[in-house]
């Protein structure tokens, strides 16, 4: 129906939690070339910033940031951060693997090998 009403495909693949943050960080990185950030949020986007700790949310004015699990040590614990005031990274996430693809790892990157003649 989307597509038939609004020429709009939807597009369904599962995003790992940890493979959509390092997604996001490579654009949250400036070029390392030209040195111009990858991403500029629009500060009308109030929800996306208030997630990434820019500003207080704009549904109920207090401050929810999109943050890791933390002990009353203030160390992080366990290997994914909360899911909750995540919307709008998930949605940039999704967005950015579906146009961009997945980040590689440093492992992977490791595997390439170059034949020198």
């Amino acid at each position: 129906m989307w597509w038939h009403k609004a020429s709009v495909s939807m597009i369904s693949e599962k995003v790992g939690v940890m493979d959509g943050i390092e997604r996001f960080n490579t654009f949250l990185k400036p070029h390392p070339i030209t040195n111009q950030p990858n991403v500029i949020f629009n500060p009308q986007c109030r929800g996306i910033i208030s997630e990434l700790g820019g500003c207080q949310n704009p549904f109920d004015g207090q401050v929810h940031v999109y943050t890791w699990r933390t002990d009353r040590a203030g160390n992080v614990v366990g290997r994914e951060p909360r899911d909750s005031f995540n919307h709008g990274a998930k949605a940039i996430v999704y967005g950015l693997v579906v146009n961009f693809g997945y980040a590689r790892l440093a492992k992977e990157k490791q595997k390439i090998t170059v034949k020198r003649w």
